[in-house]
């Protein structure tokens, strides 16, 4: 989908559908959320960081985990960026088509430089995958393979929620 919005021109009109799901949120619902996205399927997870960051007495530790193809590909970033400087936002890039000496990213910046494995998900969690609830967006591809891989790492049905 990102390629195609890049491709937009102003004044263009574009028929959209959407957004899928009923995710509903309440402050300290979740002690830590993990957010798995591909490209556009940023757009909710931005709503939650927003929503938990927005409270001073929510204590939710989030951990988004944004898989693209390349570092210009980021959707958002200077909102990103401003979201990473909280205590509770933790943000790790997943390039699958990127090189790292291709790649000057911002200090501090969690870079990683190729596709979203289940591998490479059980590294990078911050929190035992049991003790987070998941909430996941991205392509039919991507979501179907996230859901596989929480699950071989213990994740029960009601632990995730799928845009």
């Amino acid at each position: 989908m990102s390629q195609y919005i890049k491709q937009w021109k102003v004044g263009q009109v574009m028929e959209w559908r959407g957004p899928y799901g009923n995710f509903k949120y309440s402050h300290n619902q979740y002690s830590h959320l993990v957010l798995l996205a591909a490209g556009t399927g940023l757009a909710p997870m931005l709503q939650v960081m927003q929503h938990v960051v927005s409270n001073d007495e929510d204590d939710t530790v989030i951990q988004l985990i944004y898989a693209c193809r390349n570092y210009q590909d980021l959707l958002m970033k200077p909102l990103l960026d401003e979201l990473s400087s909280y205590w509770n936002i933790n943000i790790l890039y997943v390039l699958s088509k990127e090189r790292k000496e291709e790649v000057t990213g911002k200090y501090n910046e969690k870079l990683n430089y190729t596709r979203l494995t289940k591998s490479l998900l059980e590294k990078e969690l911050i929190v035992p995958p049991t003790k987070a609830h998941f909430l996941i967006c991205g392509t039919k591809s991507f979501d179907k393979d996230m859901i596989k891989y929480i699950k071989q790492l213990g994740v029960k049905d009601g632990m995730y929620f799928k845009f």
